[in-house]
């Protein structure tokens, strides 16, 4: 904890109206930017009155009275946006009531009494939904050093453990965190001595001591961790030089001198803080009423971690390595340097923070930007956006040779002639798969180099060696048989269909043999007789109606065949061999015989 001094960092406000701007003991608090002043002592005795302060404007406004009676020497705290508020004396006796004022209905409450010795100038802090109290000046007891808790929710009280200390009145005193502070005060002489008590414990613990003199009757508070004690009478109870103003800090059990209030010290004054700054209000010095009010900005003046920059420097005054001597440090969440225009975030000014960037350095990458794939960029800052291996088939563009078609990388299999690159690999072929130089549509087999339109047609191979069907490959003169039907296939006339003519040494049905005919005269009638060889029908041509028998004999001369008048012989039943056959006029009995060879 530090502060640095400064020349006139006490600000004058305005001062109470005139009826209530000489009181003591008056008891101030505050909320959001409204202040709060009520009862007290006057000139004029014992006050009910009840002031607003508007730190906007600066002004008081008068409120209706406090519905608990005149009274002075009275205290009172805060918690949870209410204030408490209760004992002192009116002017009949010592008080020990308490009372609750809500701002949200501006009503006051009255709440449970103390059952504890009605009592002046007592400690009393909220705390932790309690309200603690303890010290005084009993009517009875006079200084007293017990202690009482009040909870809040049950509106109950219970007495703790006493102050292991003298009694006294008027004591200072503040909350913070878990704990109570008080100390000070008067007794059996003025005191500096300080202690603490554990709320939750209920136990108490001596602290460091104020290091300077003695005092009784000022102000106090608490705010961001510290505890303040402000102005009053010093070790011989009178007003002490200057308005003194000290801060305690419960972290490091030590105190540090602040910026004194103009002129001498107060008895009895009231004070609150509104949005970090204390106002000190009223109270008497060197036996004279002061009217004049003051302000003090806590955060201004204040060094809290001791890096040589005050809280109107360093925003952050908590930590030491923050302040504008200091290097940002991107991404720490802090402003390291103070300094709003050095960028902790979103470096690249893209309105992206990282986060959300992916590429805090440069802003044309973010989640707005549009993905520019394939130039190894995570431009739109989003994973599940392709950059590369557009079809999610495992390969990258530089191994995919269409990135746009999952069925196409290093991995698949060739399909030939469908125009594409399958397996990204230009020496697998997909046409010309013979590589003869001519693709599948001008070459009819693909697979076998020497078969294209550049080769000469080899005849008879069975293959289209040439790729023109207009090309003949076999049946060469078109007369509907193949070669192997055809005994000459260079000649249409010639072939199993045609019809062949006897003894002229061609054999144009391709039967193997030419026809040959026998021609013979007989009882006034021309007889021809083919074919001869045969090998299953011989044919009698006669010119006339010659009735006649045709017989047919062996080489032993046995009979084998014998027909009358038939024209056509069947001759099937023979075997291979040399035959005779025999036509015999039936009329005349003159008869012919030819020989003739049965084929196969």
């Amino acid at each position: 904890m530090s502060f640095q001094l400064q020349a006139q960092d006490w600000v004058q406000v305005s001062s109470l109206p005139e009826s209530f701007n000489a009181t003591d003991h008056s008891f101030a608090f505050s909320f959001d930017d409204m202040g709060y002043i009520v009862s007290g002592n006057s000139i004029t005795g014992r006050r009910d009155d009840f002031y607003q302060y508007d730190s906007n404007t600066d002004t008081w406004t008068e409120l209706a009275p406090f519905p608990g009676g005149a009274r002075g020497f009275a205290i009172g705290d805060t918690w949870d946006g209410k204030a408490y508020f209760g004992f002192g004396a009116d002017d009949q006796s010592r008080l020990n009531d308490l009372w609750v004022f809500d701002p949200s209905d501006m009503t006051w409450t009255e709440l449970a009494s103390c059952p504890c010795e009605a009592r002046i100038h007592p400690a009393m802090v909220a705390q932790n939904g309690k309200v603690f109290v303890g010290l005084g000046g009993g009517s009875t007891s006079g200084n007293m050093n017990d202690w009482w808790a009040y909870d809040i929710a049950s509106n109950t009280w219970s007495q703790k453990v006493d102050l292991p200390s003298v009694p006294r009145h008027h004591p200072y005193q503040f909350g913070i965190g878990d704990f109570v502070y008080t100390g000070f005060g008067h007794g059996d002489g003025i005191f500096n001595d300080w202690y603490r008590y554990d709320i939750i414990g209920e136990s108490w613990t001596q602290a460091a001591s104020l290091p300077a003199e003695a005092r009784v009757a000022g102000t106090q508070f608490s705010y961001n961790g510290l505890g303040y004690v402000l102005s009053g009478d010093g070790e011989d109870h009178r007003s002490m030089d200057t308005g003194e103003f000290w801060a305690y800090d419960p972290a490091t059990d030590t105190w540090e001198e602040l910026p004194p209030h103009p002129e001498g010290s107060r008895w009895a004054p009231a004070s609150f803080v509104i949005n970090g700054e204390v106002y000190i209000i009223n109270g008497p010095s060197f036996g004279e009423y002061k009217t004049e009010n003051y302000k003090f900005n806590l955060e201004s003046n204040a060094d809290s971690d001791q890096d040589g920059f005050t809280s109107n420097e360093d925003c952050d005054d908590n930590n030491p390595d923050v302040n504008p001597d200091q290097t940002e440090i991107p991404y720490n969440g802090i402003d390291d340097d103070c300094n709003e225009m050095t960028l902790d975030d979103d470096l690249d000014e893209d309105g992206f923070v990282l986060a959300e960037d992916c590429d805090d350095e440069n802003p044309n990458i973010n989640p707005d930007q549009l993905e520019e794939p394939y130039n190894g960029i995570d431009d739109d800052c989003n994973e599940m956006t392709l950059d590369d291996d557009l079809d999610e088939d495992g390969f990258d563009l530089a191994e995919d040779c269409d990135d746009d078609n999952p069925n196409i990388n290093s991995d698949q299999l060739e399909e030939p002639y469908n125009g594409i690159d399958d397996d990204c690999n230009e020496m697998t072929l997909d046409d010309d798969l013979d590589e003869d130089g001519f693709v599948l549509a001008e070459d009819c087999d693909d697979e076998n180099p020497n078969i294209n339109p550049d080769q000469l047609e080899e005849p008879y191979n069975g293959i289209d060696d040439d790729c023109n069907e207009m090309t003949l490959d076999d049946d060469l003169d078109e007369d509907g048989f193949v070669l192997a039907e055809d005994c000459d296939d260079e000649n249409a006339e010639i072939n199993p269909d045609a019809e062949d003519i006897p003894n002229n040494g061609i054999d144009e049905d391709c039967d193997g043999m030419d026809l040959m005919t026998s021609s013979y005269e007989l009882a006034n009638s021309t007889i021809n007789i083919f074919p001869n060889p045969a090998s299953d029908m011989i044919n009698i041509d006669m010119s006339d109606n010659l009735k006649y028998n045709a017989n047919i004999y062996d080489s032993q001369g046995r009979l084998i065949i014998s027909t009358t008048n038939q024209s056509v012989i069947d001759i099937q039943i023979l075997t291979q061999g040399i035959y005779l056959l025999e036509i015999k006029d039936l009329n005349s009995g003159q008869k012919v015989i030819e020989r003739i060879v049965k084929g196969i």
